[in-house]
């Protein structure tokens, strides 16, 4: 809360910011964005702009796997495994 205090935000602000970063990406995601702004200019932007590009990212790979389904689905071959797929899941 202190990198968001030094960027000029009060510490109700901040608290806030946390809470919504944490309920949209997890806290895991948040405090990595958090840790990764360290020394910026704007580490608000910053972590703003990680969590978007976590979500794009994690976005393609859903749809990836989706049409990997799809091929599989269409060819009538059964899919990968399924612990194979629990693995790609946490991935």
């Amino acid at each position: 809360m202190a990198l968001l205090g030094e960027a000029g935000l009060s510490t109700k602000s901040a608290r806030a910011l946390i809470a919504k970063w944490f309920n949209a990406h997890g806290e895991e995601a948040t405090n990595a964005a958090m840790i990764s702004a360290a020394g910026r200019a704007e580490p608000v932007s910053w972590i703003e702009a990680r969590l978007r590009t976590k979500v794009a990212t994690l976005d393609e790979a859903r749809e990836a796997s989706r049409s990997t389904a799809e091929r599989y689905r269409r060819m009538a071959i059964p899919g990968p495994p399924a612990d194979l797929r629990k693995v790609e899941e946490h991935a």
